[in-house]
């Protein structure tokens, strides 16, 4: 049934129902079936055909086969210039009883058709007309016309640089992107370009109008890998094919920052580095000296000279380090006979090791920051019987460069005693004529297991209370946490708050296996109570879900009072109540007059009337209310009371 209602000038006038009948019947017809790709992509300039068919799975149905936005002024690619074609392009394309229906789609796509939004094409076939319905099937193609990349990218090496240059591509970017990474990456082409360039970052962005860019600043990787893609109106083309080179080693490298000393303010470290691959010793003539620079922390900081004059690739720096509480980063500068300055290194991090507590266990976490690759690293712990011999305990499988974080959980330990460890790591340059592999140590680093975790709350669904609107008290119950992980848990936090929100104040502990508590009012139920579990160890779980009650308002009125002044049933008043804000009372009589108006809850009425004694007989009531609840209500009550002298 349907309800129709007519409004006039906003007011209902009136409403008819009508009834509506759904035959359902059995069809024996078939919708055609369209063959079409979905989506496709194509480089602008390049020609894009496809076949598109249809059929019946009826034998003997008639076909009819249209192409539904061709000539109708939408978005497909019949609209612009030069347009796509379909061969044969008379519809429908074909009709009466055919096995199927065939169009040869073809587009010969321009700069002019690049854009980020795709082209549609729909296509619509149907069955006999007889049929009643007819039964039809529609597809839909999108197509994107994306720009060609750049071609023939070539990298030509500098001093501490690498500069790209690339053919342009037939039609005329915005800009190009330049993408970096520090070895060969696999990538997914597809016909749309939307696989990610995973382990390439942005490295620089051109004009349209350059097909260079120089890539400076590079510390050293043994091999440079480059892609560029061009952007047209906010779209992006294919990446262009990897360009690969290694850079010549014509400068220092370093390959060791180890920790040898950890202490808060006497640590030291070892700082190894390579000699120059390839020198022109006829421009920079010998001797050769290094000066050794080093700065706090992983980035900031100043550089400041730790040595000069260095004939050695090798230095134990004792300068008063702070190794226990920071790494320190190094980097030298190569010195030839004649005092000038050849050349600087790339800059090599001190592995920084730290620890945290854990129940029965240590989690250990360490940073690198390093030109090289570290391919694995070894974890030492020292164990509390004999605190200085260290023992290798794990290996840690790495393959990463630059900055990154590590962490490995050593777990079966005992609380309360003392566990030290240290990292060493193993890395290389994978270049032949380097040191390799390249040995490095963190800091050493002591922890003691504990018990760090807090105890799962009971569960909130198991919680059971007894509220007594009168009293004003609340008996509230709880079950043990799940033993899993709550085992060990020792006492409760009881918490109170007058909102859901808080803030709650932690008002008892109960001790295990106690899992009740009372809470006494205020005269009022308008509180919260929440709880948490704290395990043996001290740690104290957040606070679980609230359980809020409501005041439970009273107002009981008589129905008669005597106004005598003998100090019995004088006022009118309710002889009961409980959880009330405020009142309204207004008196009538039975002529509708208004007789008295109170707020007074303890006075409605006196049994005046303009100053005098009321008539004795019947009154009407009417009382408004505001109750003292959670949230606010009015409670309206209308009664009679009788007025007896």
């Amino acid at each position: 049934s349907i309800l129709i209602e007519e409004y006039r000038n906003g007011r209902k006038i009136g409403y008819v129902i009508r009834d509506m009948a759904i035959f359902v019947a059995p069809c024996l017809n078939r919708p055609p079936v369209i063959e079409a790709p979905a989506e496709t992509c194509i480089a602008a300039g390049s020609l894009l055909q496809f076949w598109v068919r249809a059929y019946d799975p009826d034998a003997g149905d008639s076909l009819y086969f249209y192409l539904n936005n061709g000539g109708q002024g939408f978005n497909g690619p019949f609209q612009v210039q030069p347009p796509a074609t379909l061969t044969p392009n008379t519809f429908p394309l074909l009709g009466y009883r055919p096995p199927e229906a065939q169009a040869l789609f073809s587009w010969r796509t321009a700069c002019q058709h690049i854009r980020s939004r795709f082209y549609q094409v729909d296509w619509y076939a149907h069955d006999n007309l007889g049929y009643r319905p007819p039964l039809a099937a529609h597809r839909i193609t999108r197509i994107y016309v994306v720009g060609p990349p750049p071609s023939s990218l070539t990298l030509t090496p500098g001093p501490r640089q690498v500069t790209l240059s690339w053919s342009p591509p037939v039609c005329r970017p915005d800009s190009y992107l330049i993408y970096r990474a520090p070895a060969p990456q696999a990538y997914a082409d597809t016909p749309c370009c939307r696989s990610p360039l995973t382990g390439y970052v942005l490295v620089g962005q051109v004009s349209g109008n350059d097909t260079t860019f120089t890539d400076s600043d590079l510390e050293f990787s043994p091999r440079y890998c480059y892609r560029v893609r061009a952007m047209y109106r906010g779209s992006l083309s294919c990446p262009s094919p990897e360009a690969c080179i290694q850079l010549p080693i014509n400068f220092p490298l370093m390959t060791q920052d180890s920790v040898h000393t950890t202490d808060v303010a006497a640590g030291a470290i070892w700082v190894s580095w390579n000699n120059p691959l390839v020198l022109d010793s006829t421009f920079f003539p010998p001797p050769y000296r290094y000066t050794l620079e080093r700065a706090p922390n992983w980035s900031g900081g100043t550089f400041q000279v730790v040595a000069t004059g260095l004939t050695t690739t090798g230095y134990l720096d004792v300068g008063g380090l702070a190794t226990a509480t920071q790494p320190y980063r190094y980097r030298v500068r190569l010195i030839d006979g004649t005092g000038r300055e050849i050349a600087s290194s790339n800059t090599a991090t001190s592995l920084f090791l730290t620890t945290q507590p854990r129940d029965g266990a240590v989690l250990l976490e360490w940073e690198q920051n390093v030109p090289w690759v570290n391919d694995s690293f070894y974890i030492y712990r020292a164990d509390p019987p004999q605190p200085g011999t260290f023992v290798r305990i794990a290996a840690v499988p790495a393959q990463a460069t630059g900055r990154a974080i590590f962490t490995y959980l050593d777990a079966g330990l005992t609380n309360g005693q003392t566990y030290c460890y240290y990292v060493l790591s193993k890395g290389s340059y994978g270049v032949a004529g380097l040191r390799d592999p390249l040995w490095n140590a963190s800091n050493k680093a002591c922890e003691v297991p504990r018990d760090t975790i807090p105890p799962c709350l009971p569960d909130p669904t198991q919680y059971t209370y007894e509220a007594d609107c009168e009293t004003y008290r609340v008996r509230f119950s709880w079950t043990k946490p799940d033993s899993s992980c709550g085992g060990d848990v020792g006492s409760y936090g009881i918490y109170v708050a007058s909102v859901p929100e808080g803030p709650y104040e932690r008002v008892a502990e109960v001790r295990e296996p106690t899992r009740t508590y009372t809470w006494q009012g205020n005269g009022s139920l308008l509180f919260c109570i929440a709880i948490t579990a704290r395990d043996t160890a001290g740690n104290e779980s957040p606070l679980g879900p609230p359980t809020c009650f409501d005041n439970c308002p009273v107002l009981m009125l008589p129905n008669t009072f005597s106004p005598n002044g003998d100090g019995i049933n004088d006022v009118f008043r309710p002889f009961i109540y409980r959880n009330i804000r405020s009142v309204r009372c207004w008196i009538y009589d039975r002529w509708g007059s208004l007789v008295a108006e109170s707020q007074d809850l303890n006075r409605l009425w006196d049994g005046l009337y303009q100053g005098r004694p009321a008539q004795e007989g019947t009154y009407f009531y009417l009382i408004e209310a505001e109750l003292d609840t959670r949230e606010r209500r009015i409670f309206r009550k209308a009664g009679s009371i009788t007025l007896l002298r």
